[in-house]
């Protein structure tokens, strides 16, 4: 999508196909995803108890999201700048705006939204995430704590925070920063586990998605791959980092590159 905004041909047809080549491409991690799911038990009346409250507050975030979008910061920026990209057909560069050199990430999926059914189709994105949050918040609590429980226990804390209902039911990006951290983590700590080159790409990429979603996302990325360099060079593996650092580069590298290269500072 940055790609086709910087050149000049971002218009509705093409996101269309490009949200559909997406989709598509998404199916083919559904058996794998679904064989995951068949392999968690749920059995214990705590842990039921604990996600049923969890599903239940995450339904009422979706059917919240759906309402029309009143945030400052959405209406300016978070959907007001693609909404303006889809009308220039380019993604330009707003002196006038500052959030404009912020990295976009998010800010494509909403792009796509807008082009895909307006705001009603893109504002409840970020419930959406409020979702994939609380799925990989229950991974990694259960990668962590060794039970369902453990991961049970870890969403409900996070999902019934009234911060991520109100970040759910708004058109922002910081739970898409979470969603890419909380991934990135979770490999980083099956890579310390197993040493296998695969998590060790995916905590990458992720932290690089989280990098490319907000400046704060910065710091995840140096964490990330801190850790990372630690371990490995202790495992004597610096080829585990270079991917690692390669594939960040490659997810969320490219909105530093273009502000270094239009204003002279990343």
């Amino acid at each position: 999508v940055l790609a086709a905004g910087r050149a000049g041909v971002l218009d509705r047809p093409l996101l269309t196909a490009l949200t559909a080549l997406g989709a598509t491409a998404s199916l083919f991690a559904a058996p794998s995803l679904l064989r995951a799911l068949r392999g968690t038990r749920i059995r214990g009346r705590l842990d039921r108890a604990l996600l049923i409250a969890v599903a239940a507050a995450l339904a009422l975030d979706l059917v919240a999201a759906t309402a029309p979008v009143s945030s400052a910061d959405a209406l300016a920026y978070h959907l007001g700048l693609p909404k303006l990209w889809l009308q220039m057909g380019s993604i330009g560069d707003p002196f006038w705006r500052w959030e404009g050199f912020n990295p976009s990430g998010i800010e494509m999926l909403y792009t796509q939204g807008l082009a895909l059914g307006g705001g009603s189709a893109a504002a409840p994105l970020h419930a959406f995430f409020a979702v994939l949050c609380a799925l990989a918040v229950f991974g990694l609590g259960r990668e962590l704590g060794g039970s369902p429980l453990a991961g049970s226990v870890a969403a409900f804390l996070f999902v019934l925070q009234g911060i991520v209902t109100w970040e759910a039911t708004s058109a922002f990006v910081e739970l898409g920063l979470t969603f890419y951290a909380v991934l990135a983590v979770w490999h980083a700590v099956r890579w310390g586990r197993a040493a296998d080159l695969r998590p060790a790409l995916w905590a990458g990429l992720f932290a690089g998605a989280a990098a490319g979603t907000k400046y704060l996302g910065l710091p995840v990325l140096a964490i990330v791959l801190g850790c990372l360099a630690l371990v490995a060079l202790r495992r004597r593996r610096p080829a585990d980092v270079a991917v690692a650092a390669s594939a960040a580069l490659a997810a969320g590298g490219w909105w530093y590159l273009k502000n270094l290269l239009v204003t002279g500072n990343p």
